[in-house]
């Protein structure tokens, strides 16, 4: 188990829903793009001078595994946490709890690694690397 969660909370709205009401799969990935940028804001309040210095996240390596719908109208916790951190880049894993009963309809992660804004793989800084501790696996 993680140490901590960092929650992010998603509304399904009418742009996130096909005719049957159920969400897009596509949604769950957007949504967890989201909730990672707003979790390394919220963890990592001098990030944006980090990626004015150079450095840039990228996702390497992403997968959804949906369990069960989510419609219309639900309200969607992304509980994220750590999976694995390394030199150069970071396993963050998700769930997609549908709050009403509170059953995981989705699970995730993706591999992020960082480079310099030529591209080249660059080691996480110790502003990002400290803080993804406390919601490492453990």
């Amino acid at each position: 188990m993680p140490n901590e969660k960092f929650r992010y909370p998603v509304l399904v709205g009418f742009g996130d829903a096909n005719v049957e009401g159920t969400i897009y799969w596509s949604r769950y990935f957007e949504w967890f793009g989201k909730a990672r940028e707003v979790f390394l804001f919220y963890f990592c309040p001098d990030f944006l001078a980090l990626y004015k210095s150079g450095l840039r996240i990228d996702t390497h390596e992403t997968n959804i595994k949906h369990l069960s719908p989510g419609f219309f109208g639900d309200k969607i916790i992304l509980e994220m946490h750590v999976g694995e951190i390394k030199k150069v880049s970071v396993n963050l894993a998700v769930d997609f709890i549908r709050e009403a009963d509170q059953k995981k309809i989705a699970e995730g992660w993706q591999v992020t690694v960082f480079t310099n804004c030529e591209g080249n793989l660059t080691p996480i800084p110790p502003e990002i690397r400290e803080p993804l501790l406390k919601y490492l696996a453990e």
